[in-house]
């Protein structure tokens, strides 16, 4: 979803357009930026910008600007280098394995949420929107990765949360 410098992957791609359309309307916006980087790991929130992790359980919450995680370190951003950054930041914080099909498989989806809060300058009226991308954990067949112990309990949180989501976009789709 991240690809490498040479080659952006579509998350990447994402944050920089919205990096671009900041800048194309300074004259008349002023946008702030914040990203907070969270994953899901045998169904707990985890803050992967956070150094200092505590037991202190993270939940998702509805709150008068849409949902949000109580807790959950944000960080303004200027730059798509900046998200970069945090990205890297993120990633060495994420929990992750070897298996027999993977010497480093991720065991947790990773979401990244950019908060815009918007300003219109001539008025004063703020306007607020969230991009959510999502890096999923992939599938993982048991008998073929040899997962076992941690591993194993890993992989069957990973596939159980990707078949729920299965469900959901079929449900989607079926307008239920």
């Amino acid at each position: 979803m991240s690809g490498p410098a040479d080659n952006r992957g579509v998350n990447t791609r994402a944050l920089e357009d919205l990096f671009h359309k900041a800048e194309s309307r300074r004259t008349e916006w002023r946008d702030t930026i914040t990203v907070s980087l969270l994953e899901v790991y045998n169904e707990e929130i985890r803050d992967l910008l956070n150094d200092n992790r505590t037991d202190e359980k993270l939940e998702v919450k509805i709150g008068p600007n849409g949902n949000h995680v109580p807790g959950l370190v944000s960080i303004a951003v200027d730059n798509i280098e900046a998200v970069l950054n945090l990205i890297a930041m993120a990633d060495r914080n994420r929990s992750s394995a070897t298996t027999n099909m993977n010497e480093h498989s991720s065991r947790s989806h990773m979401i990244l949420t950019a908060t815009v809060v918007s300003e219109f300058i001539p008025t004063g009226m703020i306007t607020r929107g969230k991009l959510n991308l999502v890096d999923l954990a992939g599938s993982e067949r048991i008998n073929k990765s040899g997962a076992t112990g941690q591993a194993l309990k890993e992989a069957q949180n990973i596939n159980k949360s990707l078949s729920a989501l299965g469900d959901v976009i079929a449900a989607r789709a079926a307008k239920q």
